[in-house]
């Protein structure tokens, strides 16, 4: 008796039903309609409000959860726009079987106060009528041109459960919770627009006195919420697998990017429907969106917001990741937003499971042979490192919308954590047996709601093991697992976790003659494990030599420690010290052809948030019409490293036959990573230049001799705002031949005056006797760094100065000819649109007198091509420069 009282209490499912007639106005971007929703009351108590989701009225302005919440994340479309792009929906009337009924709306929520009770086992019937004012595409809802994506677009019943009403509000991070019901959905357009939705196309026809209109009408039984998208350009493709229909809806324009759209679906559909249970329904829509933002998954409907391209496998991937969402998302209904790990850690699942068994275990998501191979297991491995060492990572069943100030702590927790330690579970469980466990799963929760417990639950059923502990440490902490190889001695050896979490793993001991795997079954923190003695000698030791354990620290998990050796470039290893060698040819004015190699070698990458050990840099080269050589060698290594401030030592040091440099500093990264907080970067280091030469330089912007400074750097970063102040100072205390102190301020600011626009100002004044190397210059900075260094010398035609153009300084491109620098120098640079590709630019700058210039640039990635006219003896002037 208390056992049928408890499920009567808990096992209920509320069940809503939507009879839905729209009509669309394309000229003012209006969609109004009436919403005839029946409520049916399965709980055991009575209702007396009724609440509906209105997420329209997220985009009404930037006050709204979703306003406030995109400050903190990139790009600024939202913010930038104008109520005019925005929108709302409007509700005018709201009755229950025909009586008006009061309403009130809270942004996104609409409360119906009933009239009397809803008591359990009765239903009612609501009519809305609303309008939607439709918004430009911030984020899924909205239109682009003739283009448009009604998704979350009607009101919707809010969720009610065990835990009462579930009122979410739209948030910018983190998706949807719905009641599972029938739709039938009358849509009116204009007769040339073809229409995509959930469910099943019953009425196609057109209408109007002119037929300029167009009338169609879709159903759909069990399911929890219903998209469509409409578009004038698009074609229709069908196809056929296992007894499924699949539309697919994309441009005509993209026809040849989407011909193995088809493919792709099918594929994925055939491997789901074995792997995890048939799906359920007999139609599902493939639809092209217009940005990365339209990517969702719908029931019996998915958006692609991408096109095939030429370097990598990403459009199959996504179109598989979504696909799987029919299952792990659209049949069994997963409140996202509370438990985003389990639609999109079993959707990654099943995208990995789908491209490891077309490409295999190590496939690439790049295309190409000549790049270095890419897996969808590393992919997740690095978002799962990145995030725990820069310790950013919160538990798992942390509501989504929390994350959005560290938005990669949503990209960890939703996807790469959970995916990865499902596959360390199937690894645990053996494949067969985990994979019947989803089908289990599947089977008993399709149409429900079942959440975490519910999985975990059946996990251990069918496996037969007991996992809550292990799922405790996944789900709601922060711990890590990092088994280490403590000590190899004589036949013995003893691993140990360094963290809390001992997820159970594999220990494979090499011997002089053969090889012996033993299992770590994750019940203690060390374990030793002893060879026979015949056997012969260990040679060598690995943990999780399959690469399945969820190890946050695998550099330790070898016995002798590995190194990597390689001559071309390659992703950051997780097991092994890389050594890459690169070797290239050039020409240079001086030297004639000069042969080179670069040497780079780290534990991983070191570089602000990510951290390596122990990272150096040289490089060799020979002059063979100079008979010269070259030679310089960075290096450096993280003395500490915590979630807001990671200091490091930097040794540096060169010589060739013109000039000889070295360094030795420490920098700070002050600032959370990933986030939109504001960050400092600061640098202290003493320099020694002596320059030998002026053979190799143009010798109108260098002199000889020894220069000895103490340089100190301040990089501020903040919203909007980009400061950078620099002070050096040189002295014959330090065994300078020169003496002075040079100090600069730079600040650059984005902003939007009609269109997006880039300001810059810039001071730099010194005080004493500096070397010309160390003026201020004009046109843009002296000295060239990183890529450019290899290709471009300091001299002739290609050479800042020249043609080349280093941002830095006065930073007035038509000025570079002309070699003009100054120990004194203010400038303002202005450039717009600052985000797109081909940009005005308009610069005054003064060192003693006036100067100004205007010009184009067009920018492509790290590379510009800048246009410039500038005023010289009293005449406009045209120049040209490549930027870096």
């Amino acid at each position: 008796m208390v056992f049928c009282l408890f499920l009567t209490l808990f096992s209920w499912q509320q069940r809503v039903s939507y009879t839905i007639e729209v009509r669309l106005d394309a000229e003012t971007r209006r969609l109004s309609g009436v919403e005839y929703g029946i409520y049916r009351n399965n709980s055991p108590f009575p209702v007396e409000i009724i609440y509906l989701h209105l997420y329209a009225n997220a985009y009404q302005d930037a006050n709204t959860a979703f306003g406030r919440e995109t400050e903190f994340l990139p790009g600024k479309r939202f913010r930038d726009a104008g109520p005019r792009t925005r929108g709302r929906i409007d509700i005018s009337r709201v009755s229950v079987d025909d009586r008006d009924v009061a309403y009130g709306v809270d942004t996104t929520i609409l409360a119906v106060a009933l009239d009397q009770p809803l008591n359990p086992g009765d239903s009612l019937t609501l009519r809305i009528d609303f309008q939607l004012e439709i918004p430009k595409i911030f984020s899924r809802l909205g239109y682009r041109g003739d283009h448009y994506e009604f998704v979350q677009w009607y009101p919707k019943f809010c969720v009610f459960d065990k835990h009462g009403w579930r009122l979410d509000t739209y948030h910018a991070i983190g998706e949807f919770y719905g009641e599972f019901g029938d739709f039938d959905v009358t849509i009116d357009v204009p007769a040339d627009y073809i229409v995509a939705a959930t469910g099943y196309r019953v009425l196609d026809e057109r209408c109007g006195l002119r037929e300029d209109r167009r009338i169609v009408r879709f159903t759909a039984d069990n399911v929890h919420d219903f998209a469509w998208v409409c578009d004038p350009d698009y074609t229709v493709e069908r196809a056929i697998v296992d007894d499924i229909e699949i539309e697919l809806y994309y441009s005509r324009k993209h026809e040849k990017k989407w011909r193995n759209a088809a493919q792709y679906a099918t594929m994925a559909v055939r491997r789901f429907n074995r792997w995890f249970g048939k799906y359920p329904y007999g139609k599902l829509s493939v639809v092209q969106g217009v940005s990365s933002m339209s990517t969702m998954e719908y029931p019996m409907l998915v958006l692609i917001g991408a096109a095939e391209d030429p370097l990598t496998r990403s459009f199959e991937l996504v179109i598989a990741h979504e696909i799987a969402h029919q299952w792990f998302y659209g049949v069994l209904g997963f409140n996202e937003m509370d438990e985003a790990w389990l639609d999109e850690g079993l959707a990654s699942y099943a995208e990995i499971r789908y491209f490891e068994d077309r490409y295999g275990r190590n496939g690439s998501i790049i295309k190409s042979t000549y790049l270095p191979p890419l897996s969808k297991r590393y992919y997740n491995r690095f978002i799962y490192y990145l995030t725990w060492r820069n310790q950013l990572e919160r538990p798992v069943l942390t509501p989504a919308h929390m994350l959005h100030r560290e938005p990669i702590a949503y990209l960890n927790n939703a996807y790469a954590k959970p995916v990865l330690f499902l596959m360390n579970l199937e690894d645990v469980m053996g494949r067969d047996i985990f994979e019947k466990a989803l089908r289990v799963f599947y089977e008993r929760f399709k149409f429900k709601h079942p959440d975490t417990g519910d999985f975990i639950n059946t996990f251990e059923e069918v496996s037969g093991r007991q996992l809550h502990s292990m799922f405790d440490y996944f789900l709601n902490t922060t711990e890590f697992c990092d088994w280490d190889i403590e000590e190899v001695s004589g036949n013995a050896v003893t691993i140990r976790n360094n963290g809390k979490w001992l997820m159970p793993t594999d220990v494979l001991i090499r011997t002089e003659h053969g090889a012996q795997t033993y299992y770590v079954d994750g019940t203690r923190s060390r374990q030793t494990f002893l060879v026979p003695e015949s056997a012969g000698p260990i040679r060598g030791v690995s943990v999780d030599p399959n690469d399945n354990c969820i190890d946050v620290n695998r550099w330790n998990n070898h016995y002798p420690a590995r190194i990597s050796i390689k001559p071309y470039i390659q992703f950051p290893s997780f097991d092994a010290y890389q050594i890459l060698i690169l070797p290239y040819p050039w020409y240079g004015t001086d030297d004639g052809v000069t042969l080179n190699l670069h040497t780079f070698g780290a534990r991983f990458v070191d570089y602000d948030f990510l951290k390596g050990q122990h990272q150096f840099l040289t490089g060799l080269g020979y002059g063979t019409r100079s008979t010269n050589f070259s030679m310089s060698v960075n290096y450096q290594t993280p003395l500490v490293f915590r979630r807001n401030w990671r200091l490091r030592i930097k040794l540096k040091g060169s010589r060739n036959w013109w000039q000889e440099n070295a360094g030795v500093g420490l920098s700070h990264n002050i600032g959370v990573a990933f986030t939109r907080r504001a960050n400092c970067e600061i640098e202290h280091f003493f320099d020694y230049t002596r320059l030998k030469s002026l053979g190799a330089v143009d010798s109108i912007d260098w002199e000889t001799g020894r220069v000895v400074t103490f340089n100190n750097q301040v990089k501020f970063r903040s919203g909007s705002y980009d400061i950078r102040f620099t002070i050096s100072a040189a002295h014959e205390y330090l065994g300078s031949d020169y003496r002075y102190l040079r100090g600069s301020l730079a600040v650059k600011r984005e902003m939007k005056i009609l269109v997006p626009v880039g300001l810059r100002l810039f001071g730099g004044y010194i005080i004493g006797d500096a070397p010309l190397q160390d003026n201020f210059f004009l046109s843009g900075a002296l000295r060239i760094t990183t890529l450019p260094d290899l290709v471009f010398g300091q001299k002739g035609y290609f050479s800042p100065q020249e043609h080349i153009h280093i941002p830095g300084d006065g930073n007035m491109r038509g000025y570079q000819t002309m070699h003009i620098k100054s120990d004194r120098l203010i400038a303002m640079n202005i450039e717009c649109p600052s985000r797109s590709l081909l940009r005005v630019f308009a610069d005054v700058g003064w060192y003693g007198e006036w100067a100004w210039g205007a010009g184009v640039r067009l920018v492509l990635g790290p590379i510009s091509f800048n246009v410039p006219l500038y005023i010289k003896d009293q005449a406009w002037r045209v120049h040209w420069s490549i930027g870096f």
